[in-house]
């Protein structure tokens, strides 16, 4: 990717391990804010602080897909914290 994303904001889920989180990773590093999402909150912070730890911006929000209660808390809570999801 060679893309600039500065002042965009991407939604990853299952982006707190293997290939999502390279995603994640990739676009903060080229200037998105980035919100990693999954389910457990440990991998979570760690990728977040990996993330943080380049320069780039990462927020963590818990969510399980399987449960549509928690897909739609996850777009809710992603849009009030970032204010915009691209």
């Amino acid at each position: 990717m060679s893309q600039d994303f500065a002042g965009q904001t991407a939604l990853i889920t299952g982006s707190t391990s293997g290939i999502g989180r390279a995603v994640a990773e990739q676009l903060a590093a080229r200037g998105a804010r980035v919100i990693v999402s999954g389910r457990d909150k440990m991998r979570g912070d760690n990728a977040v602080s990996k993330i943080r730890s380049t320069g780039g911006r990462a927020d963590f929000l818990a969510a399980d897909l399987s449960q549509i209660d928690s897909v739609t808390a996850l777009a809710r809570a992603a849009t009030e914290m970032a204010g915009h999801v691209d």
